[in-house]
């Protein structure tokens, strides 16, 4: 239980700095900060990912696919948050790969980023309800 707190704060400063990165970077039109920011969440989100909720996920998959109506938050955070984490994988390797984006191109991924960062910060929300729910 200590870990998942310890984990929800690790995840309120990765969202908390994302947000940030849109607001100083993406928004403002600096898109080195915005790299540096999305570059940085990416890999520290990653290694939550493989360090805790994946395990995690995998030690109550049984459970919570026991009954998914029951745990529909909990289905829908697994199902939100892969969607986002797969987004965000593969804009960051195209952005790695083309850093001289034709502008057309990186008009037509904007919604695309702004999609992701929705998804992220719902998943966000439902992880940290169903935080709630299960320790308080």
């Amino acid at each position: 239980m200590q870990n998942s707190w310890m984990f929800l704060g690790i995840e309120s400063l990765i969202v908390a700095v994302l947000l940030l990165g849109w607001y100083f970077g993406a928004r403002r039109l600096n898109f080195n900060i915005h790299h540096l920011v999305v570059y940085t969440v990416i890999l520290a989100h990653a290694l939550v990912v493989f360090f805790w909720m994946i395990p995690t996920a995998q030690e109550i998959s049984n459970w919570v696919f026991s009954n998914p109506i029951g745990n529909l938050r909990l289905v829908l955070h697994f199902g939100i948050g892969m969607v986002a984490d797969i987004l965000s994988i593969a804009l960051a390797v195209l952005f790695i790969f083309r850093r001289d984006m034709p502008l057309s191109i990186l008009r037509r991924a904007r919604p695309v980023m702004i999609t992701t960062l929705t998804l992220w910060v719902i998943a966000y929300g439902l992880g940290v309800v169903n935080l709630l729910l299960r320790y308080l």
